[in-house]
């Protein structure tokens, strides 16, 4: 191995499995070499495998007591373009909020200087609290999105990155023209192709069957199926916005209107779907469509209560997202604890259902988000020849105190999710480049990896 190219972590490591929603592994050793793993054993073998691949004494990281590596978080439903909003807007519901609030700012994107200074600004906060991969929705407006990929490949993060299109708002002069937006998602798309951004996959975006013609949808999904392409868009969010999709389509289900458009795939992702009827559910399943649980955003603009217990129970792939700015907090700590709480709401105290644990909350926003985006064999968790997209997170700080009476990691990881904010977050990696670290210029663990 060459030294610049690999790193050994040595300590403990938690993560999930399909078989296990949460793994602790202690007195572990991690090799990564070029950005992927190469090797995970118990730290008996080391001398073994210094040997064996040749690894120097200076390549090795030792992590502390109470340093844990965990898979970075995977963010299947987000709107960068909204990032100023947060916090603005919650004493309204989804379609009033969307005209008063969400449209006048995306349009001020035509500016790409503005989208510049916005973008910077969201992008580092959501790689600071530790969400290595990120689907995103931009604007309509084309040049201010591949500001957005520029931003999201100089910083280093995984994103699947969308131009929304929509051609029709009678509520607010925010849309294209049905041929335009057309248009410019191939522009788009073959931009971002020619300019072979390393993590960045572009990703068809009609808004919601309201603000799309049928036109506009059925292009958009010969242009997914053309370049081979995920697609992203809202269903089942809001019962008045379900109410206009029945009016504008008589006789369909909100997942059967996307079918009939083509945009059902097994690499589309459906953000919320709270009130998803039985049809719908198997639809979605059959397709092979994910979905995505936003909880945070459905509490504060009252969409409603999402049950991802029926979702799992019928095999749907199903992820976590923040959704800012409907949601408030750019933090997936924050999603998952919304969804435990979310979950412990619609069991209705009889304990009937299953729960969302903290456990599977956890696998949910890791390697749930990793299979909704077709991701499973890259990222998610931590298996030999998957990237190495990871947080190390230090679970000492003073307000997971007491530590006296918490032994078992077990323990100490339910303290993290409880109560872990991106104060605990101490470095994030993305195919094993340090993209965020919190040390100090020239401290001896810091680490760089030229690739």
């Amino acid at each position: 191995m060459e030294g610049t190219n690999t790193t050994v972590f040595i300590g403990s490591f938690a993560h999930s499995t399909w078989d296990e929603a949460l793994k602790i592994c202690q007195d572990m050793v991690i090799g990564v070499h070029k950005g992927k793993i190469a090797f995970i054993e118990k730290k008996e073998k080391l001398p073994c495998l210094m040997q064996e691949h040749n690894l120097q004494e200076n390549w090795i990281r030792h992590l502390g007591e109470r340093e844990i590596l965990i898979p970075g978080f995977v963010d299947c439903h987000n709107h960068p373009s909204q990032f100023y909003n947060c916090g603005v807007g919650y004493d309204m519901q989804l379609l009033d909020w969307l005209v008063k609030c969400t449209f006048p700012l995306e349009a001020k994107f035509k500016d790409n200087k503005f989208a510049e200074k916005a973008y910077n600004a969201a992008v580092s906060t959501f790689v600071r609290n530790g969400t290595t991969t990120a689907a995103y929705y931009a604007t309509i407006h084309t040049d201010a999105t591949l500001v957005l990929c520029d931003i999201v490949d100089k910083i280093g993060q995984r994103a699947y990155v969308g131009k929304v299109c929509m051609d029709q708002n009678d509520a607010y002069d925010y849309k294209e023209t049905t041929k335009e937006s057309l248009q410019e998602t191939e522009r788009f798309i073959k931009t971002v192709q020619q300019r072979k951004y390393r993590l960045i996959t572009p990703i068809v975006s009609p808004r919601f069957a309201i603000s799309c013609s049928e036109e506009l949808m059925k292009g958009l999904a010969h242009i997914a199926q053309k370049y081979d392409l995920p697609i992203q868009t809202h269903i089942n969010e809001n019962k008045k916005e379900i109410d206009t999709v029945k009016k504008l389509f008589p006789n369909k289900t909100y997942a059967e209107v996307y079918h009939s458009m083509g945009l059902l795939t097994k690499k589309t992702i459906l953000g919320h779907n709270i009130y998803c009827p039985p049809q719908d559910i198997a639809l979605i399943k059959k397709q092979q469509s994910g979905v995505c649980h936003c909880p945070n955003s459905n509490t504060n603009l009252r969409s409603g209560m999402f049950h991802a217990r029926e979702h799992l129970n019928a095999g749907v792939k199903l992820a976590i997202g923040t959704d800012i700015s409907g949601g408030c907090s750019v933090s997936m700590f924050n999603a998952m604890r919304y969804t435990t709480g979310i979950s412990n709401l619609v069991s209705d105290g009889t304990l009937q259902t299953k729960l969302v644990d903290y456990k599977e909350a956890f696998r949910l926003a890791t390697l749930g988000g990793s299979k909704v985006l077709g991701l499973e064999e890259q990222i998610g968790n931590f298996q030999v020849g998957k990237e190495f997209d990871a947080l190390l997170v230090d679970i000492s700080q003073e307000w997971n105190q007491p530590l006296e009476t918490v032994d078992h990691w077990t323990e100490m990881f339910s303290k993290l999710f409880y109560i872990g904010d991106d104060r605990n977050i101490k470095e994030v990696f993305v195919s094993g480049r340090s993209i965020h670290s919190k040390n100090k210029p020239g401290s001896t663990n810091k680490f760089t990896f030229d690739q």
